[in-house]
């Protein structure tokens, strides 16, 4: 089990560095000026925690998507909000 999702007394977590996220984040440093977008799954809804700091520390906008009785209407929800698009009435 990776040491950051092994959740301590106290609800602390390990501190240690992850291959894993530093792996994840080179791609997506990599592939975002590509133009290309990304869809990254996870089982443990811990780990998807774990990445969205750092997805915002880098300025990378996501939507999280989890199921979850409190957003069972729209379960996807962005990491800000998106920006109005102004339309013209014809």
């Amino acid at each position: 089990m990776r040491p950051r999702l092994v959740k301590l007394g106290g609800g602390n977590r390990g501190t240690e560095s992850s291959a894993k996220l530093d792996d994840l984040m080179e791609m997506i440093n990599e592939l975002i000026p590509e133009g290309r977008r990304i869809l990254v799954f996870s089982q443990f809804t811990s780990m998807l925690d774990l990445i969205k700091p750092r997805l915002v520390e880098a300025g990378v906008p996501y939507v999280n998507c989890a199921a979850t009785p409190a957003t069972a209407p729209n379960p996807c929800v962005p990491s800000r909000p998106a920006k109005s698009r102004s339309s013209s009435s014809r």
